[in-house]
């Protein structure tokens, strides 16, 4: 296994350098926890693991970000939830995948 690699630095636009509170390591940070929900998710045995919408991780992954907020002290945050359909979700599909294969023949055109 690699070792890790060490965050670089972050850039910020001239005149907001005291706006340091996003740094790379903290970036980093909250990338390996929301990566963690997956990889648990994926150590459950899920066959279709990740942060996957409807799915467990899914949850986890909102549950997560709404602490983060609260955690920054905003005021009241929420959650919305979406309620979608089999018929929702495959119609959905079919009209991305229809969608992309018009762009190809418009491209190949």
């Amino acid at each position: 296994m690699s070792p890790p690699i060490k965050p670089a630095p972050a850039i910020v636009p001239p005149g907001e350098e005291s706006n340091g509170e996003l740094t790379a390591a903290v970036v980093r940070k909250h990338l390996e926890a929301i990566v963690g929900i997956s990889r648990a998710d994926r150590a459950r045995g899920e066959k279709a693991w990740g942060r996957i919408t409807g799915f467990r991780a899914a949850d986890e992954t909102h549950a997560w970000v709404l602490q983060q907020f609260k955690a920054a002290g905003l005021r009241d945050p929420q959650t919305q939830t979406l309620c979608l359909d089999a018929a929702d979700v495959a119609s959905e599909v079919v009209g991305s995948q229809a969608a992309r294969d018009a762009g190809s023949r418009t491209r190949q055109s």
